[in-house]
């Protein structure tokens, strides 16, 4: 009775032809998120002019409804509805910034002869108001934001300068910080900081206003900037570019030292190719899975591994699959001598080792057809064709520096490996008359009140109790290994040259009797994977 403990597979063993990532996977890219934004009911495209986020959604003014204040659902820009229109508290003009601050709107608008700040409720109520006479209506004021300090508008001046005007939320002057010669059209404060957008570059600025850093506009966001506004999701900015006739806004969004950045949503998945997982995005996010994975609050969670390391997660079921063939090349550094593989879809498998003083070592073709039930002339010409989907090997010759390559070739067809293992073999006894296979069935069969079964179909795995002998002598060896393999997954076989007792798994239980002087009973229930 045979053991193998297998060997770790890294990048530094393994060479393989599956390319990671391969076509059907994406890795993390730092890339700008973009969204066209949906065309409204009259045919033109949407064209944000002033956005805010009020911690659950953004709302947003557009240039062909000026008066009208938007609200998205959640962050998404689809189907957003109108919250609440500034036209009845205005003689006439347009919005031309919107912030939200301590359960408040608060709204900037250019009025007959005159600017405004409106100040609503959360649910669009008007609560108050002021005119901010001082400002030429001929020049202009640009968007607006606040925070403890107060009110921050931006406004131009006669002199063709821009001021940062502080005021209180009544409207009352507090002070102001010259900007210089750049108009901005967005702005937005976040944790002592100030961000602002002009036409084609993103700045952040302290609370006098002195410039920090600032990022021109790269080439491929090759629309201007209209508006800003702070998302809590990914510490990241949002900006509106473009839009306008039939070209629909991009969405793009900045972290706060002003990289673009990528921001996944629930549900993405991505592979790393350092770690070789497979990840779900479970919270909205800006984070590498690498990093959401371990946080206290997963923005990540690990569902599997890579095509190219499906053959090596310990999972039975999961299969690496490659077109035709599958080759790939171990160089474990040390003797081993087995090899085996389960859940394989392939007709044929070629193992050869090659050292590099002597060459080609050994050399084994292994035909996967399986002929168990032909058993006369009529199963010979009629029995469909069947495969093997496991295999093993424990007679490779120890040599330490040599390579070992598998090749598992089914032509005309997708080759899948399921899982592979390489490793040492421990002979723990002859397995004897008595050893057992089962079957666990991990799938679910229901009844309902009138006989019909309804059956959700789940892995099933290979149970193997063994019964084997071993010398006395060899009872504190044997005892020795079995507690070293207690959590460790192997494999196991009754025979080197029979794969009927082939299980991959852990033992569940077992037992050494010692019955006599010379011989002793070892029996080994196994569990194998799925």
């Amino acid at each position: 009775m045979l053991v193998v403990k297998p060997e770790k597979i890294t990048d530094s063993n393994l060479v393989s032809d599956i390319v990671e990532p391969d076509t059907s996977e994406n890795v993390w890219e730092d890339k700008p998120y973009k969204g066209s934004v949906l065309a409204n009911t009259s045919g033109d495209y949407w064209n944000i002019t002033s956005i805010t986020f009020n911690g659950t959604e953004f709302a947003f003014n557009r240039i062909d409804s000026s008066s009208t204040i938007y609200l998205t659902a959640g962050r998404g820009f689809n189907s957003p509805t109108a919250l609440f229109s500034v036209a009845g508290d205005i003689s006439s003009g347009y919005i031309t910034g919107v912030t939200f601050y301590d359960d408040r709107y608060y709204v900037s608008v250019r009025d007959t002869g005159v600017h405004k700040v409106l100040i609503y409720s959360a649910s669009g109520v008007i609560i108050n108001s002021f005119d901010l006479d001082d400002i030429d209506t001929n020049l202009g004021m640009q968007d607006l934001c606040a925070n403890e300090l107060g009110l921050t508008v931006f406004v131009l001046s006669s002199t063709g300068e821009y001021f940062a005007r502080r005021l209180s939320f009544a409207g009352v002057f507090i002070d102001e910080f010259s900007t210089g010669y750049t108009k901005f059209v967005g702005a937005e404060y976040q944790d002592g900081f100030y961000y602002t957008v002009t036409t084609y570059s993103i700045a952040k600025y302290t609370q006098v206003m002195e410039l920090v850093s600032s990022e021109l506009i790269s080439a491929a966001d090759s629309s201007s900037f209209r508006c800003l506004a702070y998302d809590s999701i990914g510490d990241s900015l949002l900006t509106a570019a473009g839009g306008g006739g039939a070209t629909p806004q991009d969405l793009i969004r900045y972290h706060t030292n002003l990289a673009t950045i990528n921001f996944y949503e629930i549900g993405d998945e991505l592979i790393s190719t350092t770690t070789h997982k497979k990840y779900n995005c479970v919270i909205s996010t800006i984070d590498t899975p690498e990093v959401g994975a371990v946080k206290d609050t997963p923005t990540w969670t690990a569902i599997g591994y890579s095509n190219k390391y499906s053959m090596f997660d310990g999972v039975i079921g999961t299969q690496a699959t490659k077109a035709e063939c599958i080759e790939i090349t171990l160089t474990p550094g040390k003797a081993v001598s087995s090899i085996a593989a389960f859940n394989v879809n392939a007709s044929s498998i070629t193992i050869t080792m090659n050292d590099p003083i002597n060459g080609e070592v050994y050399n084994n073709i292994i035909d996967l057809q399986d002929f168990g039930g032909v058993n006369d002339f009529y199963g010979y010409f009629f029995s469909p064709l069947t495969t093997k989907h496991a295999f093993s090997l424990f007679d490779l010759p120890a040599y330490p520096n040599a390579t070992i390559t598998a090749v598992f070739d089914n032509a005309g067809g997708t080759a899948a490996v399921g899982e592979l293992v390489i490793g040492q073999q421990i002979n723990l006894g002859t397995a004897e008359l008595g050893t057992s296979l089962g079957l666990i069935d991990y799938s679910v069969k229901e009844i309902d009140d009138f006989g019909n079964f309804k059956v959700t179909k789940r892995r099933n795995s290979k149970r193997v109790n063994f019964i084997a002998y071993t010398d006395t002598s060899l009872v504190p060896y044997v005892y020795d290994q079995l507690s070293q393999l207690t959590t460790t997954p192997c494999v196991w076989s009754g025979s080197d040259v029979n794969d009927s007792t082939l299980v991959y798994g852990y033992y569940k239980d077992c037992s050494l009797v010692i019955t006599q002087k010379s011989v002793s009973t070892l029996s080994l229930e196994i569990e194998g994977l799925t």
